[in-house]
């Protein structure tokens, strides 16, 4: 635990760990938002932070300044946080872990993870994550589950994953957890890949999943008021650009092809590469056209 910078040590129920990151693992901030979320509505206490020294580089993560309403300047560094939530109306305790994915030492890091879950006898992990996906906004977006513990998987009917090659931090954590014996679970959100800020819809998705596994409630009425405007402003952008909207079309033509086929089948995890040249192959189709 020599990592860590501990405020106080939680005395917990049988708690659940809830992990999050943002960059490549995080489409939209869907995930990190979630978790954010799950911190401010159920009123989560820091207790916990990773220092940050060793594993970012601050040129791509830097710190940031800001200015208090006497006027004071205050820097703070992207440290990962750990924060905790006792309630008596829940059944078992939260600990909430947020971070900007690593730069360096990965495996330290998880390690450093693992090391802290143990030391408050987290018996379930559970990772949220979202992917860029060949979706469309108006159809529900799904989230897929996956789990290297076999009673896990059989209990929540996930699908094994069969995904090889370059993983996150995400998948260097689960792998640490798996060799401590720590139970862990990950979940997915798809994001349609033209989305290139925030998506509510995602963030309801994995909260709602969230609610069904770890048995919490969630009041999610202010995202599903974002969600509202979320669907209205990407339907208006798609009407003022007739090449995007038929690009949408299309997907969702594609789609309707397999309609009772999981959505980790029909909707291929993207990398901004593989976005880019699909977008720009369909712009160049129709220059060709035109």
């Amino acid at each position: 635990m020599n990592n860590f910078s501990i405020e106080e040590y939680p005395d917990l129920r049988d708690p659940i760990g809830l992990v999050a990151f943002t960059g490549w693992n995080d489409a939209a901030n869907s995930a990190s938002n979630a978790a954010h979320f799950i911190t401010k509505s159920l009123h989560a206490r820091r207790f916990a932070s990773l220092v940050e020294e060793p594993f970012y580089d601050f040129t791509k993560t830097a710190p940031e300044v800001t200015v208090s309403p006497v006027g004071e300047r205050n820097l703070s560094w992207p440290n990962p946080e750990f924060f905790f939530v006792h309630q008596t109306e829940l059944e078992r305790d939260l600990v909430i872990a947020i971070a900007a994915e690593p730069d360096f030492r990965w495996r330290t890091f998880s390690q450093s993870y693992v090391e802290m879950f143990e030391s408050l006898n987290v018996s379930l992990v559970i990772s949220m994550g979202a992917l860029l996906a060949e979706s469309s906004h108006r159809r529900p977006i799904h989230v897929v589950g996956s789990s290297a513990d076999p009673d896990i998987e059989q209990r929540l009917q996930f699908r094994r994953s069969s995904y090889e090659g370059p993983t996150g931090i995400l998948g260097v954590l689960n792998s640490a957890l798996q060799q401590a014996d720590v139970p862990a679970i990950s979940l997915w959100a798809s994001v349609p890949h033209y989305i290139t800020e925030t998506c509510p819809p995602a963030t309801l998705a994995l909260l709602e999943k969230l609610e069904s596994i770890a048995d919490v409630h969630l009041d999610t009425n202010e995202i599903s008021s974002a969600c509202d405007q979320f669907y209205e402003s990407t339907d208006a952008t798609l009407n003022a650009d007739p090449t995007l909207r038929e690009y949408v079309r299309l997907i969702e033509e594609a789609t309707n092809e397999y309609p009772n086929i999981d959505g980790s089948e029909v909707e291929k995890s993207l990398d901004p590469g593989e976005v880019l040249n699909d977008v720009e192959e369909f712009f160049r189709d129709q220059q060709d056209r035109s």
